[in-house]
């Protein structure tokens, strides 16, 4: 295969940023005593404060009162909800 117009700078470009690449990956990052400094992030709290946040708005928004009503209405079966009351529910009336 012969391959014309090769752009050899381009070339040579590419084949140093390459070598510099290895030699950079090659070397190590240390501190003057050969340690690594580390750094340990801890998300449990925030997540705990998150979904605590987010049970205590739910909790408040929710009757427990009403749900309970309603759960021995429906087991029952005395719980009966007419279409329109669904469609008007729906539609925000």
């Amino acid at each position: 295969m012969e391959i014309n117009k090769i752009n050899r700078s381009a070339i040579n470009s590419y084949n140093t940023i390459k070598k510099a690449k290895a030699a950079d990956s090659s070397k190590k990052v240390s501190g003057a005593d050969g340690k690594f400094d580390s750094v340990e992030i801890d998300f449990s709290q925030s997540l705990e404060s998150a979904k605590a946040n987010i049970a205590s708005r739910l909790a408040a928004e929710a009757n427990i009162e009403k749900i309970k009503q309603l759960q021995a209405e429906y087991a029952g079966g005395g719980f009966s909800v007419s279409t329109d009351e669904i469609a008007k529910a729906v539609l925000g009336e």
